[in-house]
């Protein structure tokens, strides 16, 4: 499981993600994808606190998933609260959908920021 901790007022690091399909090749995300991240509270992890859609880049090489978190997203997250990111990719062509699932979820764990 890959684990992240941020302070409320800091954008690093990006998450990056090796993302495979199910024969374990990497999947080309770098065009003919649109990539969105839902966070939940790891307590409730079906239900969305943050729906992210700018700042994730794809790639064809690993890691080709990177997701870039602003102030503006990390602001709306609760301090001392640990969530889980689901990392979605819609392919263009006909709107199916792609979730990252590893064997755990990544997650991150929110900090205030210091006074």
């Amino acid at each position: 499981m890959q684990q992240y901790t941020y302070v409320k007022n800091q954008e690093l690091p990006a998450m990056s993600f090796e993302w495979r399909d199910n024969t374990n090749t990497l999947v080309d995300y770098s065009t003919g994808y649109t990539l969105s991240v839902k966070v939940a509270a790891q307590t409730t992890p079906t239900v969305t606190v943050l729906t992210k859609t700018t700042g994730i880049t794809g790639a064809a090489t690993a890691p080709n998933v990177a997701v870039n978190w602003s102030t503006a997203d990390l602001a709306v997250l609760t301090a001392g609260t640990t969530y889980v990111v689901w990392l979605i990719a819609t392919r263009n062509a006909d709107s199916l959908h792609r979730v990252f699932s590893p064997a755990l979820l990544p997650t991150m764990m929110v900090l205030a920021a210091p006074a």
